[in-house]
Parts: structure tokens; C-alpha cells; sequence
């Protein structure tokens, strides 16, 4: 069995409303960190082929690691057109007021202090931002004010994005629970659970909905489709099994996001397959042998991927059919794929701070820019060709990009 830590604490809620700075962090905007103006872009010194760099105008960079020793990968950002909230791994959510001017970012909105790190969520739906925490709390924060509406505790902790549902949020936690939660007040509508294997990759996927169907990938390389009003299981379908002489052979979580797309399910399981399936019934149109816990990225005609090796890949959404595969960024430790708003290209970082911006036609790297020598640990693409960057010195940085897409 999963050893999983409780939290018995009840939440402690300090909000600061109205900062005009970043309470307990230090920024320094428009320059990097020695102090020099922002490299716009070089030519690669580490075996990458030169391609055209992408100009770049680092707007603000904040420090956030030392605090309550945060892991720097536990960032989570969301916001729309009037705030944009950062949830901290120390417990820390902050909403800035957003605006054109570049020094948006020094306009805090509110600050909440949660009693533990924020791991799931941040989600905004009509003005209420949802966050989940380490100690399984699921709390419910009106958006302008940062006033708790209500607190939830669950489980175990909350690692998972949150969905919602019609009129319910859909939060999973660590020991491979499900609930439907009344988003109004926080009351549990139905629950469901799977066995908890000993072993499981860190952060799960979020499910997906379907008529009236919502679907998960459990980590026991199950993918299965409950009735959103009830929780009962509609079909389940097995991607991979666990198998080897430990448990970290055995891991067969299904992390990587699942896409529904011109009504058919896409979902890939580590160390499984990666499989087109019908999500009326769960029968498999396609399967390919692909290991993968990264999220993919689906286009008109085709879905890119990144497996276990860091090699990307292209296949036709009908066929399963490979159309390209690149191995230039193979073994960088890349981030999960996102898309780029502007051009529609896909972009990636890797453990030696580039940032690579590629084209899903062909997989050719359209352009890149060195953030750092550390790990780019998380990628935010923002509207606007805006973009944060979160790296494994546990620096957040925001970037005005300026590329072409020819």
C-alpha cells in the first residue's frame, strides 16, 4: 500500500488585500539575475543545431524558492482578463490586477496564506478560484476579494487539475480517490476509488468529460468511464499492466492528460501504450507501444507526443500512422508540450534552460531562446505572446516573445 501522509491541521487563512508589492519576495524586473540586461537569443553551446533566436524582453523575474523550502515545480498559474493568480507551493495564492503596462505584475490584487502547499488546481470559474493542498483541503476563493467561501477536507491530497462538471467540481487525490463536489458549498455528491499501487508517478491527470460521461486514467493503468450524475462505472478499458521486479517497473500511471477530440478519446499510460479509443464504449480504434506521462498536444489531423526518451513524435489522429520523429531534444528532460497562442506551434523547455519553439507540420525547431542554465521546470504560455517561465533555481520569470511563424 501507497504510504500517504494526512493532515489533521485545520487551514489558516491570512489574506493581505490591496499590496502594493509582492509581500516576502524579491523581484527584479526587466533585468537577470547578475543584473545584466536579457540575452535575446545565441547560438546553442551544447550540441544544439543554430536555428533563428527568438527575441524575447524579460519583463520581471521573482524569487520564490527560498520560502518554506517550495518545490519549485508545485507552481500553478491561471488567471483571465482582469486578474492572473499564482499558487505557491509554500500555500501562498496571490492575484494580480492585470493591465498593458509591462509592470502589471507589482499590482497586487490579494494575497491568501493557505497552511499547506497548493498542489491541485488553481481553477477559475465564474469569478471563484478553486485551489487543493497537500493536507487533501479543497478550498473555494472569491476571485476579486480572496475572501474563503468554503473549505473542504478530503482524503489525501489533492494532485490533480480540477474540472468542473455542470454544476460540481471533479478533484482527485493521492490515494486514488474521486469526488464530485457541489461547487456552491463544497458538499461531497459521490466519491469512487482503485486500489492505490506502491508506487506512482508525482501529480495525476485530470479527468475528462464526455456527454454525460466523466473519464479517468488511474494509475494502475486503467482507463475507465463513470456516470457523471452517480459515479458508477459505465466501461473501463486496461492501456498497460504492471509488470517487472519493482515497483518502479511496475509504474503504469496514466499522467499524461487525456484530449477528447472530433469524438475520440486520446490517452497514452508510462511504461503502456499510447491508444486512440471510442468514449461512448471504450473499444480501441489504435494502440501503439509509446511510453509517455507528458502531456501531448492535439492538432486538425494529428497528435504530438514526447515519450520516456524525450523524443517527439508526430502520428495521424485516424490511423495511429507515424508521420515525423525527431530525436535533436532527445534526453533534455523536456517539459510537457504547450501551445503557443499566437503561431499555433508547440513549445518546450529542457534541463540546460532552452526554450524551444516547434513546428507541428515537421517537427522542425522553429526557434529558440536560452532562459537560464537551469532546468526550465514549467512553461505558461499567456496571451499577447507573453509567457512565464519557471526554472529549477526557483526563479518565475515573464517574457514579451516576438516570433514570426512562416
Amino acid at each position: 500500500m501507497r504510504r500517504i501522509l494526512f493532515g489533521a491541521s485545520l487551514l489558516a487563512f491570512v489574506i493581505l488585500s490591496g499590496c502594493s508589492s509582492f509581500s516576502g519576495f524579491d523581484f527584479s524586473p526587466t533585468v537577470d539575475r547578475q543584473g545584466q540586461p536579457v540575452v535575446e537569443g545565441e547560438k546553442s553551446e551544447d550540441a544544439l543545431t543554430f536555428v533563428q533566436p527568438v527575441q524575447a524582453a524579460l519583463l520581471w523575474t521573482l524569487n520564490y524558492a527560498p520560502l518554506n523550502g517550495a518545490d519549485v515545480r508545485g507552481l500553478q498559474v491561471t488567471g483571465d482578463e482582469q486578474y492572473l493568480y499564482l499558487a505557491m507551493p509554500n500555500g501562498m495564492v496571490t492575484a494580480f490586477h492585470r493591465s498593458d503596462q509591462p509592470t502589471w505584475v507589482d499590482q497586487v490584487a490579494w494575497q491568501l496564506l493557505l497552511d499547506s502547499p497548493v498542489l491541485g488546481g488553481p481553477l477559475l470559474h465564474e469569478g471563484v478560484l478553486f485551489v487543493g493542498t497537500a493536507d487533501g483541503q479543497l478550498v473555494a476563493i472569491e476571485g476579486q476579494s480572496g475572501r474563503v467561501k468554503w473549505a473542504r477536507q478530503l482524503s489525501s491530497s489533492v494532485d490533480a487539475p480540477l474540472v468542473v462538471a455542470d454544476n460540481r467540481l471533479l478533484v482527485r487525490t493521492l490515494d486514488s480517490q474521486l469526488y464530485a463536489v457541489r461547487l456552491r458549498d463544497g458538499e461531497i455528491v459521490w466519491q469512487t476509488s482503485r486500489a492505490a499501487p506502491a508506487l506512482a508517478l508525482q501529480g495525476e491527470s485530470a479527468p475528462v468529460l464526455w456527454q454525460d460521461k466523466v473519464i479517468v486514467g488511474w494509475e494502475n493503468g486503467e482507463v475507465e468511464a463513470l456516470d457523471w450524475r452517480t459515479g458508477n462505472t459505465l466501461w473501463r478499458q486496461r492501456l498497460a499492466i504492471p509488470q517487472g521486479r519493482d515497483d518502479l517497473a511496475r509504474m503504469v500511471d496514466v499522467q499524461a492528460q487525456p484530449f477528447i477530440q472530433d469524438g475520440r478519446l486520446y490517452v497514452a499510460a508510462f511504461h503502456g501504450k499510447l491508444a486512440a479509443m471510442d468514449p461512448d464504449r471504450g473499444l480501441l480504434y489504435w494502440v501503439k507501444d509509446l511510453s509517455s506521462y507528458r502531456d501531448m498536444a492535439l492538432f486538425a489531423d494529428r497528435l504530438v507526443s514526447v515519450d520516456d526518451d524525450d523524443q517527439l513524435l508526430a502520428l495521424d489522429l485516424i490511423t495511429g500512422a507515424r508521420i515525423w520523429q525527431r530525436d535533436e531534444l532527445k534526453h533534455r528532460q523536456l517539459t510537457d508540450l504547450r501551445r503557443w497562442p499566437a503561431t499555433d506551434q508547440l513549445v518546450v523547455g529542457d534541463q540546460a534552460g532552452w526554450i524551444h519553439w516547434i513546428e507541428p507540420l515537421n517537427g522542425q525547431v522553429a526557434g529558440r531562446m536560452r532562459h537560464h542554465s537551469k532546468p526550465v521546470v514549467k512553461l505558461f504560455p499567456l496571451d499577447d505572446n507573453q509567457m512565464i517561465v519557471i526554472d529549477g533555481e526557483g526563479y518565475l520569470s515573464l517574457y514579451q516573445v516576438s516570433i514570426s511563424h512562416e
